[in-house]
């Protein structure tokens, strides 16, 4: 009795590991070619064919491009036809483009796949401004087979893809998703195998100067493109808090160097009391991703303020004229006494020193005596002065 269990035991044992002696699929890219490869799992596997398909996405707003010629690897896969059925031949998926590669065919002979080692099955060029590396291209599964799936069918029409519903491809960007990631017609549980591709945009350089006494000129340059949407260009005054100024649409998809620029018109005078301004690019994809180039600066130099008080020593009517005020912000004006004590303060609105700024000392109440006027914008020092105030 105990054998009879034991033996049991063994076969399911043994139905298990043959069970699990099926194939996980993965493609790469080299340029211009797309190769499409398996991989056993559980064991090494000897089978033959009679069914191989892969199905392949990619987004619409991918460049043009057209599928050249497919070569089959006839040393592993002796007898396999793998033609290009063509796009969206078993359903479509909104914002993607679907490719259905392969179909059944004659049983083909035996062949030995070792454990641990890959096989491409097929290699296919993509032809056309863009390159393999250049479109976000995905290879796809789904249960129910429609509308994009993969299929490895031996000669007797057993299913030969990994049976894991958590696994069907191999590779680093092998993965699970659901209807929102990659959705399907029909329900079942959908696998992708994504293709890493670069960069939207291939930046050479990005560069700003002090264009001259009031404008920041903004220069970048580009090697390449892919699917690359438009830069935004931010600015700030302190490195932290950033604002829009300016978007600038890009080339979309070249090989070729691009050259961009953007002028910042009149900021120095526009913001008055800052000298420095950064600058960063946000260079944003066709899907919406994107990335920073790095922080630039422009310093642009502040003349010193000339300022004329009058008259001085003075008895009543006090007038500050400064070259310039047209630039100033909101400035803080203080009257100290000779020891110390603050005996005035005043708002100063931006604008009033457009013209000479008019201080009545005896609506002030100011008495006789020494005083020292200081002058703040923000919070930067710019005028100290002694003030000799005398009596009618």
């Amino acid at each position: 009795m105990m054998k009879n269990i034991l033996l049991i035991l063994l076969i399911f044992l043994l139905a298990g590991q043959v069970y699990g002696q099926r194939f996980l699929a993965s493609m790469e890219s080299n340029e211009d070619t797309l190769i499409f490869k398996i991989s056993p799992t559980g064991g090494s596997i000897t089978t033959n064919w009679s069914d191989i398909e892969f199905f392949l996405r990619w987004p619409d707003s991918s460049p043009a491009f057209t599928f050249g010629d497919i070569l089959v690897n006839t040393t592993d896969f002796p007898g396999v036809s793998i033609p290009n059925n063509g796009t969206d031949v078993q359903g479509s998926e909104t914002g993607f483009t679907n490719n259905w590669f392969g179909t059944s065919f004659s049983a083909t002979a035996s062949q030995t796949y070792n454990f641990g080692s890959d096989y491409w099955v097929f290699k296919v060029v993509v032809n056309g401004p863009a390159q393999a590396t250049d479109i976000a291209f995905e290879l796809c599964h789904n249960n129910n087979f429609a509308p994009f799936y993969l299929a490895l069918t031996d000669g007797a029409g057993s299913d030969l893809t990994a049976n894991d519903d958590n696994l069907k491809f191999y590779g680093n960007d092998a993965q699970i998703c659901g209807p929102v990631n990659c959705p399907a017609s029909t329900p079942g549980t959908n696998h992708i195998v994504s293709l890493p591709i670069p960069l939207p945009v291939d930046l050479v350089s990005f560069e700003s100067y002090k264009l001259n006494e009031t404008d920041a000129l903004l220069k970048w340059a580009t090697a390449s493109e892919i699917n690359s949407s438009h830069f935004e260009i931010e600015r700030s005054t302190d490195a932290v808090d950033w604002r829009l100024i300016a978007t600038e649409q890009a080339r979309g998809y070249t090989n070729a160097n691009q050259n961009y620029d953007f002028i910042d018109k009149d900021v120095f005078n526009t913001l008055g009391i800052h000298d420095l301004f950064y600058y960063r690019l946000k260079i944003i994809d066709l899907d919406g991703t994107f990335e920073y180039a790095d922080i630039r600066s422009v310093q642009f130099d502040r003349p010193q303020a000339t300022w004329n008080i009058f008259p001085n020593p003075v008895t009543t009517d006090v007038y500050l004229n400064v070259e310039n005020g047209s630039r100033m912000n909101e400035t803080k004006l203080y009257l100290y006494n000779i020891t110390g004590q603050l005996i005035l303060q005043k708002q100063v609105a931006k604008g009033e020193f457009e013209m000479p700024y008019h201080l009545d000392l005896t609506q002030e109440n100011i008495s006789p005596g020494t005083y020292l006027l200081l002058l703040f914008e923000e919070e930067r020092q710019i005028l100290s002065e002694r003030l000799i105030v005398q009596d009618l």
